[in-house]
């Protein structure tokens, strides 16, 4: 009596193994298109956080890239590297930029934050019903000085409006 020996699963596990062979020896299978040289992209915004009606700077740098493309807050073909301002801002705007080189291409984004100016405590009411200042959180106020003094207590509610 003999034994037959089912085969298949050594044909397939050589084949397997021929295939990874033959992937791994003309260079591909994955990974970066092209001549193998990855692009990589920095992109920063100086500062990161303003007030309302300020700038920022945005600063980029890239390697192995041929072409840069802005989208976002900006748009257009950009140097590969440089420093561009944004302009006086409103409100919170996020810059992207995306790289392209025969490596593929990479892409980095750089959001501004935008405060509104800080008031201070200005303005001063006089407090209803009361007779002393308080700022815009509503806080008394206190003067140093007589002379502001002398002027404040003068004032009526409407003179002081």
């Amino acid at each position: 009596m003999t034994t037959r020996l089912d085969s298949r699963p050594r044909v397939q596990a050589a084949l397997l193994v021929l295939g990874a062979l033959a992937v791994a020896s003309c260079g591909g299978g994955g990974g970066n298109p092209g001549n193998g040289t990855v692009v990589s992209l920095t992109l920063t915004a100086t500062p990161v956080t303003i007030t309302t009606g300020t700038a920022s700077t945005l600063t980029w740098t890239s390697s192995n890239a041929t072409s840069c493309s802005a989208s976002g807050g900006w748009t257009g073909s950009m140097a590969l590297s440089g420093s561009e301002s944004t302009g006086a801002l409103g409100t919170t705007t996020t810059y992207t930029l995306t790289c392209t080189g025969p490596g593929g291409s990479d892409t980095r984004s750089a959001t501004v934050a935008v405060n509104p100016p800080s008031s201070g405590p200005f303005p001063l009411r006089v407090e209803s019903g009361k007779r002393y200042l308080v700022d815009a959180q509503g806080q008394p106020y206190f003067l140093n000085g007589d002379t502001a003094w002398t002027l404040m207590v003068q004032l009526d509610l409407a003179g002081a409006e």
